[in-house]
């Protein structure tokens, strides 16, 4: 009998196709990439194939069909189980178990796919596939559909990009969706708290983020969203630094960039501590700074607004902070917003949507004069999920900052769900006020 969760993937499939009358999409696995001999590396399923399925499995797909002969049809491509290879890596779902557990029209041996291509896309004009994410099958494609004489008869003659549908799709969030997201949040934050109050005792930063991590898998994480940022001093001025050797100062600022993985769902919190506990008079006031542009991007987070908008007031916040700090020069307030002079310390958009990838995939939407427009401009509507997270970062050897300034990286993020009158933080068990830090550190 199928689940709730594999009913609400059939649903998502139906929508699929639903809108490609006429035509075909096929979705694929992720390639399993070898690492070394008989290793490979930690698998991680392709976004759009896991939002359709909901399954692990790797050399599989799946084929929508809306066509006048076939009709509408949703069929599984998935390898059988291999007895010997299950003695290395665990039995796979096989065609047996999924026909009897998910909802699919069909359930068809991927080792056939090229005759099973070849029969179910005879009628169409159209293929949805998405080319680059598997190589394995751009191949099997390409084979099919190119031909040095004349085109290919009774089998597509155009290909769009699959991920135009999904998009879409993904940019509102479910009611499901919405919960492992804020599970994967209550995580993420549940690490931080048990493991920034434990600052001093780590040796280095490899060392603050295993610890994290491991909380991570403690409290129901079933993946790291992406590797653990800790970086301690100077090291914060990187934007991606990945955690070294390198000793905690006592008088450091740690940037943490951090998010566990529930079911595919990602979390994704900054903060920035102070390693002695205390915040110094100069780390406080860039500290409070980002804050007030976190903050000013948070008032903003409602139906009709944009993440434009968002990042627009703050940078603007940003720009008013570091005339403030003697960074910027006094003077038109204006040139400089339009001259990006804020750049140089400021250099990233002030955040993302985030759902099944942690910079989950944003739609975009064509306009009636042929032109496009990406989701960072259109209205934000109640189920939009992303995060804002300005920062500000001073390199140390950089000497247009006042010393007392350099080396002070800082960075605050939260995950921000759009709702019908406004925004639920849904990171908010995490304090982010300097006080509250320190009392946090304190205990």
């Amino acid at each position: 009998m199928a689940s709730q969760q594999e009913k609400i993937y059939q649903t998502r499939r139906q929508k699929v196709i639903q809108q490609i009358k006429g035509g075909a999409a096929l979705f694929c696995s992720a390639e399993e990439l070898t690492s070394d001999r008989d290793q490979t590396f930690p698998y991680i399923q392709e976004a759009n194939f896991l939002y359709l399925t909901g399954l692990q499995e790797t050399n599989s797909a799946i084929l929508l069909l809306n066509t006048k002969h076939f009709g509408k049809k949703s069929i599984l491509f998935i390898k059988d189980i291999d007895e010997r290879q299950a003695l290395w890596t665990g039995k796979t779902l096989g065609i047996t178990k999924a026909k009897r557990t998910l909802k699919f029209d069909l359930v068809l041996n991927s080792e056939n796919i090229v005759d099973e291509l070849l029969k179910y896309l005879s009628d169409t004009n159209i293929l949805h596939y998405a080319l680059g994410l598997n190589e394995k099958f751009d191949d099997i494609i390409l084979q099919l559909l190119k031909s040095k004489t004349a085109p290919r008869k009774f089998l597509p003659n155009t290909i769009s990009d699959s991920r135009l549908i999904t998009s879409k799709m993904r940019w509102v969030k479910e009611i499901s969706e919405i919960a492992q997201l804020k599970e994967a949040a209550k995580i993420t934050a549940q690490g931080l708290l048990a493991t920034i109050p434990q600052i001093k005792t780590f040796k280095n930063e490899n060392d603050f983020a295993t610890a994290l991590d491991r909380e991570y898998f403690k409290n129901g994480a079933t993946k790291i969203a992406f590797p653990t940022i800790v970086a301690s001093g100077n090291n914060a001025t990187t934007l991606h630094h990945q955690p070294s050797n390198k000793k905690i100062n006592k008088n450091d600022l740690v940037l943490i960039d951090t998010g566990a993985e529930v079911n595919g769902y990602c979390g994704d919190i900054s903060r920035t501590v102070p390693a002695s506990g205390t915040f110094s008079k100069e780390q406080k006031t860039v500290y409070n700074i980002v804050l007030r542009a976190l903050e000013a991007g948070i008032t903003l987070a409602k139906p009709n607004k944009s993440l434009l908008d968002i990042h627009t007031i703050v940078c603007l916040t940003l720009t008013a902070g570091l005339i403030e700090l003697g960074i910027l020069k006094k003077g038109s307030f204006a040139k400089h917003i339009k001259d990006r002079t804020y750049s140089k310390y400021y250099m990233h958009r002030s955040g993302h949507s985030l759902g099944l990838n942690t910079h989950d995939i944003e739609p975009i939407f064509g306009l009636e004069n042929g032109t496009s427009k990406s989701a960072y401009e259109i209205p934000l509507v109640a189920g939009n999920v992303f995060t804002i997270e300005p920062g500000l970062y001073f390199d140390e050897n950089d000497k247009s900052v006042p010393k007392k300034y350099r080396g002070i990286g800082i960075r605050i993020e939260e995950d921000i769900l759009i709702t019908r009158k406004g925004c639920e933080v849904l990171t908010k068990l995490i304090p982010r006020d300097t006080d509250k830090i320190e009392a946090l550190m304190g205990k």
